[in-house]
């Protein structure tokens, strides 16, 4: 996705039945969270987290709960579930583009 003019990698995650989406970048440094992809949950299933340094965040609002990302948290993303797809409701500053950059 673009926002304010960067690409910048995105993700959405289910949690008690309800879809969020975030920048993925982690908050204490602007590292994406996953080692693997797609894998953005510790063991537990309880939180986000940063597979760089640890940092772990509520899934429900992004903010951090544990680590070296102190009061920072996640960018949160306007999305919502339609007919079972989840939409990204586009603003100003946000477009969805392709893995080739291209929106």
């Amino acid at each position: 996705m673009s926002r304010r003019g960067e690409t910048v990698p995105a993700f959405v995650v289910r949690f008690d039945g309800r879809v969020h989406g975030y920048l993925n970048r982690c908050a204490h440094r602007s590292l994406e969270l996953d080692w693997i992809e797609g894998e953005y949950f510790d063991a537990f299933g309880e939180h986000l987290l940063c597979a760089t340094h640890g940092a772990r965040y509520a899934p429900a609002s992004g903010i951090c709960v544990d680590g070296p990302c102190g009061a920072a948290g996640l960018v949160k993303l306007p999305v919502f579930e339609d007919g079972g797809d989840v939409c990204l409701e586009a603003g100003d500053d946000i477009h969805l583009v392709n893995s080739d950059g291209i929106p």
